[in-house]
């Protein structure tokens, strides 16, 4: 039987966390894709202190959310090609929410042809 190995302690091992708006213009860290960075908190200790950008996480979830959307009208799209007479396009599968009366009267055609 092995024996445990014991927690790290000291102020590296769980670094201080931070949330920051605008991020290498508040604190000078290491930045990684303008969402999280480590600073020195304990001087000498370099990564004692970990930042996350709060407009960083914002800006990454937007950019993401509009990827996953077009993704899934991508998705759509492909799933509806599959009928011969589908008259329904990308450009309809995304503009959907807004324009339903035109893409039900895409599908009405769809099924008389």
């Amino acid at each position: 039987m092995t024996t445990p190995t014991p927690l790290p302690s000291g102020p590296r091992a769980y670094p201080r966390i931070k949330f920051v708006w605008g991020a290498s213009k508040v604190i000078a860290a290491h930045w990684r894709l303008g969402l999280f960075g480590f600073y020195e908190r304990i001087h000498g200790f370099p990564r004692s202190g970990l930042a996350l950008s709060v407009r960083g996480l914002l800006s990454w979830a937007g950019v993401l959310a509009a990827a996953g959307y077009l993704a899934g009208a991508a998705a759509v799209t492909q799933w509806l090609q599959r009928d011969p007479y589908n008259r329904i396009g990308f450009a309809d599968v995304v503009s959907w929410p807004w324009r339903r009366e035109h893409v039900s009267r895409l599908r009405g055609e769809g099924l008389l042809a």
